[in-house]
């Protein structure tokens, strides 16, 4: 088991050993496993881009990478490069539709109540990789896609940013290296985040809609829309918030905190707002929250896209690839297709409009905004400013609160009690970035510097 920081180079670091196991350690066969198709299409690049530091060739100018999008395995191929859910299919002798290839595990996984048992296919026997190289590693090892890993008589390596204890138990504790992300900060190979919080009434407490008000109900499966009336009070809790209950008024507060905000709070010097990702609950929250993006912003159709699998008009990778590249979209809102393992350096604003783990928000923001430049990652529901403590970054180490607001009822046209958005004072430091700090102290990194000023 391999652990390494998000963002710190799993891929790079994967490759380079691939390349000396088949080159000096006689490795047939390679099988690199990833959990989404997007994923797969970015490690062949990065494969591809690869330089030999003994021959100067690139990987694939010297082996054959290839990058499986059917049910054939090039025999000839070095390193074959496939998703878990499209080898589990060939396994089981079925043909994977192109468009499950972008969907993650967790999700096709719960389409099964029992895991479906995978018997021997003598298309595929046991010896045809030699080493088995699994990304995201905490999310293959359980239940379907473990049988994937087990099928094959090979040596595994597992790659990951989040283990936990099952994770460390499927490898035996065999954790052969463990690279951190505040040693990756240290060594300049990440950036550190700041958290922003905004706080809406009823995203910490739920809403009430009465009696005899008039909602719009909407068929998730044809979009279509019909009024009902309540007979009884409806109450709803805050997990139900943008699944079975979409609040507009509660994504229009918080989309016009941002608004205001965003250049006063965190890039003060910049007219423009940096590429922003945004992380909606389901497809239809991520479609209103474009559409609000898009009116409280005052800007075109250009400016807010929603990137999920149910896109229409371009490719999902088309429209990734222009948010990674070009000027538009400035606000990309996905689901779950840009996610843990997705590289987009340009991006400094990742915005969280759906509850996460703090493994995921960490995980998210390092490889989001992995630049060395003034970086943010805004949360709407996690807490804390991280500055540093000399103020050359134009903030204080204890922030001013945003003026409270009101917020109208989700449901309903009744007016909720006001919410506010505040920034909590700061509780860490970030060395790096401090231009007034001299060179020796900034090598020494957070932990000794908080005790040079604690002296």
């Amino acid at each position: 088991l391999i652990q390494m920081a998000t963002g710190s180079g799993k891929t790079f670091t994967a490759i380079g050993f691939i390349y000396r196991l088949i080159k000096f350690a006689g490795a047939r066969r390679v099988l690199f496993l990833v959990d989404r198709g997007n994923l797969g299409r970015q490690a062949k690049k990065e494969f591809d881009a690869y330089v030999s530091p003994y021959n100067n060739y690139k990987f694939g100018e010297e082996y054959i990478v290839q990058h499986l999008q059917g049910n054939t395995l090039d025999t000839t191929a070095r390193v074959t490069i496939s998703t878990i859910q499209r080898m589990f299919s060939m396994l089981k002798g079925r043909e994977l539709a192109a468009e499950d290839d972008e969907h993650s595990t967790e999700e096709i996984e719960s389409f099964f109540k029992q895991p479906e048992p995978i018997d021997y296919n003598p298309r595929f026997p046991i010896e045809t990789f030699d080493i088995i190289v699994t990304d995201e590693a905490h999310r293959s090892i359980y239940n379907l896609w473990r049988q994937v890993l087990e099928y094959f008589d090979a040596h595994l390596i597992g790659l990951t940013a989040t283990p936990n204890k099952q994770t460390f138990g499927f490898f035996n504790q065999n954790l052969v290296m463990e690279y951190g992300h505040q040693q990756a900060v240290a060594d300049g190979v990440n950036v550190n985040y700041d958290v922003y919080r905004i706080r809406t009434e009823v995203t910490q407490a739920g809403a009430k809609v009465e009696a005899g008000y008039w909602l719009e109900v909407r068929d998730t499966a044809t979009r279509a829309r019909r009024d009902w009336q309540l007979d009884d009070d409806f109450d709803y809790a805050p997990e139900e918030l943008d699944r079975s209950v979409q609040t507009p008024d509660q994504i229009r507060k918080i989309v016009q905190t941002l608004r205001d905000n965003w250049q006063r709070d965190l890039f003060p010097q910049r007219t423009e707002l940096p590429k922003t990702l945004v992380f909606a609950k389901d497809d239809n929250h991520a479609e209103k929250i474009v559409e609000i993006l898009r009116e409280e912003f005052g800007r075109g159709n250009e400016f807010a896209q929603k990137i999920t699998y149910r896109t229409t008009g371009a490719k999902p990778e088309d429209l990734i690839k222009a948010f990674r590249t070009s000027y538009y979209p400035r606000v990309a809102v996905t689901v779950d297709m840009i996610a843990t393992g997705t590289d987009i350096k340009p991006v400094e604003i990742v915005v969280f409009m759906r509850a996460v783990k703090s493994g995921s928000f960490r995980a998210i923001g390092r490889k989001l905004a992995r630049r060395r430049s003034e970086s943010t990652s805004t949360s709407l529901d996690a807490a804390t400013w991280r500055r540093c403590p000399c103020r050359c970054r134009q903030q204080s180490r204890n922030g001013k609160s945003l003026p409270k607001s009101k917020s109208s009822s989700p449901a309903s046209t009744k007016p909720s009690p006001t919410s506010g958005a505040s920034r909590p004072s700061s509780v860490g430091i970030d060395p790096l970035f401090c231009s007034k700090l001299s060179p020796i102290t900034r090598r020494l990194g957070a932990g000794a510097l908080s005790q040079t000023l604690a002296r």
